[in-house]
């Protein structure tokens, strides 16, 4: 005789009502890979996918985070002819590895974080 079951539990096939993009494994690597290879990636997923809020988010994210780490690159590359900034010019690079890494760990972990200054522009171009 099987135990009684919960009138409210689910089987492993179907979806909770109170599951979030987040919670689907496919949505959280597609989220991760939109930062890959950021700008690029992120617009791909945007453009390409009829994905849910969450992988939208980290694409558009990842397509203004992109934008701004690489508008940085000139003026890092100006700095290293100055011996003094050279320190702080591989301090950014180490720093950019460092955000890509994190915002990747992020999104495929289910985490929806905001970056400062890009997040909140990420989220604004999504309420349009």
């Amino acid at each position: 005789m099987d135990p009684p079951t919960d009138a409210g539990s689910t089987d492993a096939g179907s979806t909770d009502a109170g599951s979030t993009d987040a919670d689907v494994p496919d949505r959280r690597s597609l989220a991760a890979g939109s930062y890959l290879a950021m700008p690029l990636s992120g617009v791909a997923v945007y453009l390409l996918t009829d994905g849910g809020e969450y992988e939208r988010f980290h694409a558009v994210q990842s397509a203004f985070l992109g934008v701004a780490l690489v508008a940085l690159l000139p003026v890092s590359a100006f700095a290293a002819n100055i011996p003094f900034f050279l320190f702080a010019v591989r301090l950014y690079f180490v720093a950019a590895v460092v955000v890509w890494v994190v915002a990747m760990l992020t999104a495929y972990n289910g985490i929806e974080f905001e970056f400062p200054v890009v997040g909140p522009l990420a989220r604004s171009h999504l309420a349009d």
